[in-house]
């Protein structure tokens, strides 16, 4: 009984030390503003003085902005063109790398290297290497080529080249996600279904993909809500404009400037949980349509 008491002491120190901490700042760190950006929804509050409350009526606007409805389709694209490169790239690399072979160390380190620089360094050299300038080193090697320069920064290709920024900086993150995966296969399954003579891709199809759906989902969620919240790569690039014409308005972007630069604090929150309920949904249908069995 003793024994059973101090095992049941030790338990709720546990608790004191780590888990009330932990419990407290995520409570005042992302409850309280959540509860307190969804009040904001609901009042006109421009930063300065007492918000006055308005009722639905930032609801209602909200239905008829074209201005948000442009970002959404903005944001929604940006996501396909930066989600489907990643995983399908970031999981070729991790099977690469899962052959042990000379190098293969300094190849996963250059990957991951976007990983944890800054995006706003990252995105600096990226409006350097493709300005459309005379020292833009993109459009002098396609000069070199004989090929026309390109306005990569302008309304037509401005959003393509945020996404490409994505993709070089999201690789590296799903390369190592899936190469925790293909560790945690037993090789003993690839090895009898390579003497029984199935081919590499049988091997991949049957056995390597079916046992990598929880990775490939978690993958996935997780790249679409990051590309979603996309913010700081488009600031770095455009400033506070959002691209030329609003070609690169993404929704967080739009987020922000009805924010701080329109100072409507109620309608920015309310187009703020729009997106929470877009990535919300889009990660439980990502969620249930890979509980599915069409990976097997």
């Amino acid at each position: 009984m003793e024994k059973r008491r101090k095992k049941f002491d030790k338990s709720l120190g546990f608790v004191a030390v780590v888990l009330i901490p932990v419990f407290l700042q995520y409570t005042l760190t992302t409850v309280v503003p959540m509860v307190m950006s969804f009040v904001l929804t609901f009042t006109d509050w421009s930063l300065i003085g007492a918000g006055k409350f308005i009722g639905l009526a930032n609801w209602r606007q909200l239905g008829s902005d074209p201005l948000v409805w442009q970002s959404l389709k903005i944001t929604v694209f940006y996501a396909l063109l930066v989600v489907i490169p990643t995983v399908v790239m970031g999981l070729g690399l991790a099977l690469l790398i899962n052959r042990r072979c000379w190098g293969v160390g300094f190849f996963k380190g250059g990957w991951f290297l976007p990983v944890i620089t800054s995006t706003i360094v990252i995105a600096s050299i990226w409006k350097w290497l493709f300005s459309a300038e005379d020292n833009g080193i993109i459009n002098s090697f396609l000069g070199f080529l004989g090929i026309a320069p390109q306005f990569f920064l302008g309304s037509r290709m401005a959003l393509t080249t945020v996404a490409m920024l994505g993709v070089f900086q999201s690789l590296g993150t799903a390369m190592v996600y899936f190469f925790a995966g293909l560790k945690g296969i037993e090789t003993d399954m690839i090895e009898a279904a390579r003497v029984d003579g199935c081919t590499g891709g049988q091997r991949f199809f049957y056995i390597t993909l079916p046992l990598l759906k929880p990775t490939f989902t978690y993958v996935l969620i997780i790249m679409t809500s990051g590309a979603l919240k996309v913010f700081d790569s488009v600031y770095t690039l455009f400033n506070q404009t959002g691209g030329p014409e609003n070609s690169a308005n993404v929704l967080v972007m739009h987020i922000w400037r009805t924010s701080f630069f329109s100072m409507k604090m109620g309608y920015g929150s309310t187009i703020a949980y729009l997106l929470f309920f877009l990535i919300l949904m889009i990660s439980l249908f990502q969620f249930w349509l890979t509980s599915k069995d069409i990976m097997k």
